[in-house]
């Protein structure tokens, strides 16, 4: 007897995707995700930045204006502003995308995820809860790799 038909290790856009989809054909499925849903894109790279391109643009546009005579004023960036803003962003797609999983029956848990056997998984936050699932799908993501002439030395 299984706790879970599939389990999915990850909760950015591979992982929590395919949660909605197993939940929508009627798996009883678990994520597991060490951090926030998301995952990279959503929490530090692609979103974050598109945010930041929009505001830059919007503030270039009327930096413009008020060059051209069109409107007046001393404009200054509120980087401040922006950065909470941004972090309101974030967390109302991280909402979304909790939403979505709970709508789809989806248990989310937190924590390290473990495979110790087949159809086994460990989730290990403060203690350690195992489960037996039917299948598991992998989608922790990527790691940065170094190159060997441009080591990450953590700072830039």
């Amino acid at each position: 007897m299984y706790d879970y038909d599939c389990a999915v290790l990850g909760g950015g856009p591979g992982g929590y995707v395919c949660a909605i989809r197993l939940g929508q054909l009627g798996k009883k499925t678990v994520l597991i995700e060490k951090g926030e849903l998301g995952g990279e894109c959503t929490n530090e790279g692609c979103i974050p930045s598109k945010h930041l391109i929009s505001y830059a643009s919007k503030f270039w546009h009327l930096r413009r204006m008020v060059d051209s005579g069109l409107a007046s004023g001393n404009l200054t960036p509120n980087m401040g502003g922006h950065a909470r803003k941004s972090r309101e962003v974030i967390a109302r797609l991280r909402q979304g995308i909790a939403f979505l999983l709970k709508s789809y029956g989806v248990k989310v848990l937190h924590g390290v995820a473990d495979i110790p056997e087949p159809g086994v998984v460990e989730v290990v936050n403060g203690g350690r809860a195992r489960y037996r699932v039917e299948s598991i799908v992998v989608a922790t993501g990527t790691e940065p790799a170094s190159l060997p002439s441009l080591p990450i030395d953590g700072k830039r």
